[in-house]
């Protein structure tokens, strides 16, 4: 288990609940923490404002391991430095975040950009389909995005670097009596 809070530090549990590793945030706040897909690597990310740092630790290194807050240890290393994360799922050797800027992003388990994507709105859920190749994201603005995922082709209609394509937005807006599509 993996948690944290406003002034703290990053901290890990084992399934018994004991505290096994405190790791020192490399921006001010605990903000989110996730694992990747086999669950060997332990993602953690620090905010402040709309900006923050996420960095990831092997779980086998996190017995015994405790830094403080901006300290470098080679066992932590440096997945992304700009988002503050509000969502995040993995997939294969990737994390996907999704940030306060509305903006989806991905890269490898050291860190490695692979891609981004802007929705808008505040990211506030991710889902990923048991075949890898959808992704439903939710946003504080009030809508839910469904994204083809790597379809070999960059939509042009779109702002980011993937080749992901849109395939349905449902607006859940205002007073509305029903779900508007666009």
């Amino acid at each position: 288990m993996l948690a944290g809070w406003q002034g703290s530090k990053h901290l890990a549990f084992d399934a018994s609940g004991n505290q096994i590793a405190s790791v020192g945030p490399f921006c001010d706040y605990p903000c989110y923490a996730w694992f990747n897909t086999d669950g060997s690597v332990a993602a953690f990310n620090a905010c402040l404002m709309y900006g923050g740092t996420s960095v990831g630790v092997s779980v086998s290194d996190l017995p015994g391991l405790d830094t403080d807050f901006f300290e470098k240890d080679h066992k932590i290393h440096l997945l992304e430095d700009d988002s503050r994360v509000y969502a995040a799922v993995a997939r294969d050797d990737e994390f996907i975040i999704g940030d306060a800027n509305g903006y989806l992003r991905a890269f490898d388990l050291q860190g490695g950009f692979r891609w981004q994507h802007f929705i808008g709105g505040t990211i506030t859920a991710l889902d990923l389909s048991l075949d890898k190749h959808r992704l439903a994201v939710a946003t504080r603005a009030g809508f839910l995005c469904v994204l083809r995922l790597d379809t070999g082709r960059r939509d042009p209609f779109t702002i980011g670097t993937a080749s992901h394509k849109e395939v349905e937005r449902l607006l859940f807006w205002k007073q509305e009596e029903r779900i508007l599509r666009w």
